[in-house]
């Protein structure tokens, strides 16, 4: 009797040794590593701006939900903490209001707008299909249609709109200024940065 107790202990004793021995000591458990998400920084665009602007200005400037009335003198206006959202697919008019020096008419001086939109998200307006819209030459507010094409990135993206000036003598012929691309100085005008949210639908 007293064996078979002595061999119950023995083999206790032995299977708890075991279990022990198979245990990975503490120093060698690896601790889980917890990443944060990775946040992309925001692109960085090109600067762009009118060497000249007290006479020649944006002072409206509405397009979705986008109303902005801005009477600063500036070469460059960073708007973009305001926003509006926009669709895929969707149509939208843009509506733009020169300030003009009221002599401008009589001079034979217009301005012409242009509007980019970085619809890859890229940090530039250089890709297709990112000149989104220019306006005839003139001294009266215009308006237009943009399209937000299928293929635009979702998310929140940059919308820059030039201001351009044009002198045309008396008796020549108005021709378009080639189209630039959203970045550098030219000599009268303004140029102004919104914010836009592209979704998948509204």
């Amino acid at each position: 009797m007293k064996k078979i107790i002595l061999g119950i202990l023995a083999f206790s004793v032995f299977a708890c040794s075991s279990e022990e021995n198979t245990k990975t000591p503490p120093e060698q458990v690896k601790e889980e590593v917890k990443q944060d998400p990775v946040v992309s920084a925001p692109p960085k665009y090109c600067e762009s701006a009118g060497k000249i602007s007290s006479e020649e200005r944006l002072d409206k400037v509405v397009f979705g939900s986008i109303n902005n009335a801005s009477t600063g003198k500036g070469g460059y206006e960073d708007f973009t903490n305001i926003s509006g959202n926009f669709a895929l697919g969707s149509s939208n008019t843009i509506s733009l209001t020169p300030g003009l020096y009221s002599q401008y008419g009589k001079d034979g001086f217009g301005v012409q707008f242009f509007v980019y939109i970085d619809y890859n998200q890229d940090g530039d307006f250089t890709d297709p299909g990112e000149t989104v819209w220019k306006s005839k030459q003139g001294t009266d507010p215009v308006s237009g249609t943009i399209t937000i094409p299928s293929t635009a990135s979702l998310g929140s993206t940059r919308m820059r709109i030039e201001l351009r000036s044009i002198l045309s003598l008396p008796g020549t012929p108005v021709t378009d200024p080639p189209f630039g691309t959203g970045c550098g100085t030219f000599e009268y005008g303004q140029v102004e940065d919104y914010t836009l949210n592209i979704k998948a639908k509204l």
